[in-house]
């Protein structure tokens, strides 16, 4: 007797959890069918996979430019601390 609810974590697909196999299974046949599908639909679910991707991209370069500017505040700390001495 099986269930599809294990809780022992056998319910695998290839090591996998099997609802997050199926899920991404269904992921692919509807990209697919989207791609196969109306044309002009694709071509405007693309512009905005286009605009996702740009928006991803700029808030990764944001985020390693203030981590950039956290390591350079941190060195300029450590510096000024060396050169002044510790405020107390």
């Amino acid at each position: 007797m099986s269930s599809c609810c294990s809780i022992d974590g056998s319910n695998k697909i290839g090591g996998y959890d099997s609802y997050k196999v199926r899920n991404a299974a269904d992921t692919c046949i509807e990209a697919k069918e989207i791609e196969n599908g109306d044309q002009k639909f694709y071509k405007v679910a693309l512009v905005e996979v286009q605009k996702k991707a740009k928006a991803a991209e700029e808030a990764a370069r944001s985020k390693m430019e203030a981590a950039d500017m956290m390591k350079l505040e941190k060195k300029t700390e450590k510096r000024m601390k060396k050169i002044y001495g510790e405020k107390k």
